[in-house]
């Protein structure tokens, strides 16, 4: 069923364009729909056998390969009309967060709210060539199937920068490092290469991503800051990005 998501980028209505995105995308990438009932929202989609996910898989060059070739299908200018624009959703972000971080006492540093504007801004001022995008794309999306060997599943799909859909699967990607300070650099560069988008725009959405989920964490469950600058945290890993830019 559609469900009102509002979490950082995620637009609260991009649910509500699951059915229409698995339509347009006819399987190439992801599960076909096989059914949609309109009045209810409810669908019947393709079962991915044996279903296991791509977090399965302990080889992390293998892991980029495979989103890499997923995310070159779904990424389909073709039909790239009435979804959530996410330069719209990164306009209203930008002034999201300045009120968001006002109101719980502006705890973090002044500099990551105002960088993230900034950032926020020029991205939704520069984006170029927009396609479908998943929106929620990552190891647990991404399952085995019969028909393919991989499919994506749930997506939440937007219009806009394809740069954009590799924010969350490279943040689930640092999870599998031993040392990200070293390594989440290079990965990120790598991924980007192989799916030809640029590494500054995708760190640009990482850091903005990163800084929104901390201010959202502390005003929405009261997490103290120094459990969000903890080792790997939101604040942390969003200075981590920041230095990478650097």
């Amino acid at each position: 069923m559609p469900a009102e998501i509002e979490l950082g980028t995620l637009a609260a209505t991009a649910r509500a364009g699951e059915a229409e995105a698995l339509r347009l995308w006819a399987g190439h990438g992801a599960v076909r729909l096989l059914e949609h009932d309109a009045a209810t929202g409810a669908m019947l989609t393709e079962r991915c056998v044996p279903g296991s996910s791509l977090e399965d898989i302990l080889d992390g060059a293998e892991t980029d390969r495979v989103a890499i070739a997923l995310l070159t299908q779904l990424h389909d200018p073709q039909g790239a009309e009435g979804f959530v624009r996410l330069a719209d959703r990164a306009t209203a972000l930008a002034k999201d967060i300045v009120v968001r971080h006002e109101r719980c006492g502006a705890p973090f540093d002044q500099w990551l709210v105002d960088l993230s504007v900034d950032l926020l801004t020029d991205l939704a001022s520069s984006e170029s060539a927009p396609v479908i995008l998943h929106g929620d794309f990552h190891h647990h999306n991404i399952l085995a199937a019969q028909r393919a060997p991989w499919l994506a599943i749930d997506p939440l799909p937007m219009v806009g920068d394809p740069a954009y859909d590799a924010v969350q699967y490279l943040l689930f990607r640092k999870g599998d490092l031993a040392d990200p300070e070293k390594e989440w650099g290079p990965v990120i560069h790598q991924f980007c290469s192989g799916l030809g988008v640029d590494p500054e725009r995708v760190m640009a959405w990482l850091f903005v991503r990163l800084v929104s989920d901390a201010v959202a964490a502390h005003v929405e469950e009261g997490e103290p800051v120094a459990l969000l600058e903890h080792d790997q945290a939101d604040l942390w890993s969003a200075r981590l990005i920041h230095r990478l830019r650097a």
